[in-house]
Order: structure tokens, then sequence, then C-alpha cells
């Protein structure tokens, strides 16, 4: 596709061979003809990315650095340049350029981030108490380490430590604010050969002294969560465990570096401000619902390391618009998408062969989704109340329709089973007020039918088309014969 000024160049060529064209017929070229070079040639060159180009190039916390068509990534000979953050090293791109590649031709879209770590190997947490009813209240760090490491908690006090432990603890301070707002940066540091770790929540109540358990939004307050601004992670363990950052409601920024390689469940649940989240490709497995009720996360770039999209992980996330899937990933579990309102198209790759329950349930603005493999759904409510679908079409392994599928997508017009189907579940089309035809020309067999309010609540006008050689068993077939639009499919 070449650049900007390769393009207007191209322009300009083909202007001239217009011109030459023109009068080597003797005809007259029009004055005002021969001023568009001069107009093109005073357009300036724009050098910000494109935002609708599908392949596009991040920074840490979403802003978008570089974008390229899919033919551009394809003549791509290197990444483009990685951008610099002071006080920050910056450890690459979260693609190499042959996954990069892959992926543009596989899905025809790609979220590359990059990642940083501290350039001197700290963890701060940046924070800042607005509300004077905070006089007096205590904040802790719940971590282990494998070596000794001091807390420099940010108010001038001196720094605790060395502690060293490989257990869990909760590490406390005490805070009273001379004015407001009041901003510390809670430094952690490392002062052994090992890496802190931060496996569990890291704030307390405000009387919470006792370790955090598994149940961390009972051990966390959100006005305490609501304290904290950006989060800085430096040379730390590999695991960021269960509830990690959970309910830090107010955290806008945090870079992820490659020292991680798994995040437990709801690792970065119930944040409200950050706007994007790039994880690296040294991370290969995301924890249950490690970003649901991100209520205003817009943007994630997921790299191919990852290969599964686990049960709810991101349940929720209201905002989330720009989610593109790896084309490693092999399986979505239950509610992965679930309440993922804003978000957008969805491309599968050809290795997901099974998708759980109420994994799209409530995505009210997907158009389409589109499926490379042969995949078999046999989850209940798999794309209920997903009410902006208008086509979708279901690969041939897709034989089973479990109950309430498509219940309440009131848009959806047409379906298409290019595969066998052998059974359809009670409410499964429920409510698809605006369905026009239902595409069963590819089934050998007349597929078990639950109950005839599989169709409840559908237009009477609707075709279920049907294979010509099995029109007469279809309509005998025991429920089938209470069901209303039956037609051949030569008749279609």
């Amino acid at each position: 596709m070449g650049t900007i000024a390769q393009k207007l160049q191209a322009i300009l060529d083909s202007k001239a061979d217009i011109i030459d064209a023109l009068e080597s017929k003797h005809a007259v070229v029009p004055s005002t003809f021969r001023e568009y070079g001069d107009a093109i040639r005073d357009i300036p060159q724009n050098e910000a990315p494109n935002p609708m180009n599908p392949i596009k190039f991040v920074d840490y916390d979403g802003t978008l650095l570089y974008s390229y068509g899919v033919d551009a990534t394809a003549a791509l000979s290197a990444l483009p340049e990685l951008p610099e953050r002071p006080g920050f090293t910056n450890q690459g791109w979260n693609y190499t350029l042959e996954q990069l590649k892959t992926q543009a031709q596989i899905i025809g879209k790609c979220i590359v981030g990059c990642n940083y770590i501290t350039e001197d190997g700290k963890t701060r947490f940046h924070i800042t108490i607005r509300d004077p009813k905070f006089k007096n209240f205590r904040l802790g760090l719940g971590q282990t380490a494998t070596q000794s490491y001091t807390i420099d908690w940010g108010d001038g006090s001196a720094a605790d430590g060395p502690f060293g432990s490989t257990n869990y603890s909760v590490r406390t301070h005490d805070y009273s604010p001379a004015s407001y707002p009041a901003s510390y940066v809670i430094t952690v540091t490392n002062t052994g050969s090992g890496k802190v770790s931060f496996p569990a929540a890291i704030v307390t109540s405000a009387t919470q002294t006792s370790t955090p358990t598994s149940n961390g939004v009972a051990t966390q307050t959100t006005a305490l969560g609501s304290m904290f601004d950006k989060i800085e992670l430096g040379d730390i363990g590999p695991t960021l465990g269960n509830h990690a950052f959970h309910w830090i409601t107010s955290v806008k920024t945090i870079n992820i570096p490659k020292c991680v390689t798994t995040t437990g469940q709801q690792a970065f649940g119930g944040w409200d401000a950050a706007k994007g989240i790039v994880i690296p490709n040294s991370i290969t497995s995301l924890g249950t619902s490690t970003f649901a009720y991100c209520y205003a996360t817009e943007m994630i770039s997921l790299p191919p390391s990852i290969t599964s999209i686990p049960t709810t992980c991101f349940m929720n996330c209201n905002a989330l618009m720009e989610l593109v899937i790896p084309y490693t990933i092999t399986s979505l579990g239950t509610e992965a998408f679930s309440g993922c309102g804003a978000m957008q198209d969805l491309k599968f790759p050809a290795g997901i062969t099974s998708i759980g329950q109420k994994t799209f349930n409530g995505c009210y603005a997907i158009p389409t989704i589109e499926f490379l493999s042969n995949v078999t759904i046999s989850g209940t409510q798999v794309f209920y109340n997903c009410n902006s679908l208008k086509t979708v079409n279901l690969p041939s392994n897709f034989t089973e329709i479990g109950s309430m599928c498509f219940n309440s997508c009131s848009t959806l017009q047409h379906l298409i089973f290019e595969g066998d189907v052998t059974s359809i579940a009670s409410k499964a089309f429920n409510s698809c007020y605006g369905l026009r035809t239902i595409d069963f020309s590819h089934c050998t067999t007349v597929p078990t039918l639950g109950n005839v309010d599989a169709f409840a609540n559908t237009p009477n006008s609707k075709q279920i088309i049907v294979p010509d050689a099995l029109y007469d068993d279809w309509l005998s077939a025991s429920i089938w014969s209470n069901v209303t639009g039956i037609t051949k499919a030569s008749e279609a």
C-alpha cells in the first residue's frame, strides 16, 4: 500500500500519464487540471495513525502509535520503532513479526502492544487521598518474597524492612494526612537475589490486619481502592495471584513486565478507570475472571502466547470495544464475554472446537460473529440477548442448538447451518422477532425438537428451509408438525 507520500506521488504520476494521453490526441488539457499537482503537493503529510486500520500498535495504556492495513502488514520487513517512556525500559512488542503476519492473514485484525519494566526494578503504587474523612487509615500490601525487601510508604517515615519470608503476609502502615489532597508513592525494593511477588490482594480495609483470603472483595473497601492512581511494576515474581489488584477501581495505568508469566482469578477485576491494558507474551495463561467488571476498559491487547479464554474472563467489561482474538486460541470458557455490551465484530480461529454456555450473553453491539473452525456449540444461552446480530453462519460441526441459544436476538434475520444439526433445545430461537430464514438444508436427518417454544415469538412469515428429500418427514416429525414456515430448499 505504501506511505502517504508514496500514494500522493502515485496520484501525481497518474495525472502526468493522463496529460500525455490527452496531448497525444491533440486534445486541449484544461488549465485547472494542471493545477491539481500543486494542490496535492500542498497537502500536509498526515503522520497520525489511522484508527480505522485493522492492524494497530498501541502503547501500554492503549494509546494508538501506528496502524496498517493487512496488505501493508504483509509487506513489513520489521516491526515499527518502540516508544520510550521516562523511568521505564521498553521490553518490546507482544507479537513477533512472524506472529503478526500470521495473525493478519488468518484473523485480518490485530492489536499489538508493548510492555515496560521500571528502569530501577522497583515497584511503585501511586495513591492520592482526596477525602478529609480519612484522617487516619491503614493500608496494607499483601505479598510473598523469596528474599529480603523493603517498603517505603512515601510519607517521610523510615522504610519498613528488610523483610524476608516465603509465606504470604500483609505489611500495613498507618497514614495521617495533614492536608488534602495528599499524595504518596509507595515503593517496594528488592534487596536480595529473589523477587517480591504479589499473589493476592494488595489493599486491606481500614482495620484489616489479617491475611486477605480468596474473597478479596470482602477484605477490601471501595474507598481505599479509589485512592490508587497508577501502578508501576518492577522486577517482581512470575505470578500475579488471585485478586492481586482486584477492585483497585481508580487505577488509570499499569505496566505488566515480561517477568510475569501467569495471572490469577480476578487479578485486574473491577477496574473503573484504566482505558487500555497490554498483556506481555511472557504470559501463557489467564485466570478465571481476570478482567471481569473492568467497566471502563476499552482496549485489551492479547498476545499469541495465550491459547484459551477462561471462564468469565471479560465478563461485564461494558466499555470493551477493541478485543482481537489471537489465532492461537483453542477454547472459550463459560460466560467469557458475557455482558460485553460495547464489543464489536469477532472472528474466531480454526483451533476453537467448543464454546461454553452464555459465552456471548448480553453482547448487545455485536453485528457479526465469524467462525473459521468446525466449532461445536452445545452450551445454553450462548448468544442470548445479542440483539444486534443480523446474520450468523455456523460451521459444519455445529450439531446441537442448546437451550435459549439465540433467545432474544431481536434483530437476527438469517441463520445458516452448514452441517447436520441433530437437536434443537427449548426456547432456542425464542423472541427472535426479526427472524426471516433458518437454513437447515444441509441436514441429512430431521433434528430432534425439544419443544415448540423453540420458535416462540418469531414471525409467522419466517421460512424454515429444509432439504426437499426430508420435507415430508420434517412435517410429520414429533413437535415439528406444530411449527409453521417449513419450506423446501428448492422453493425458498
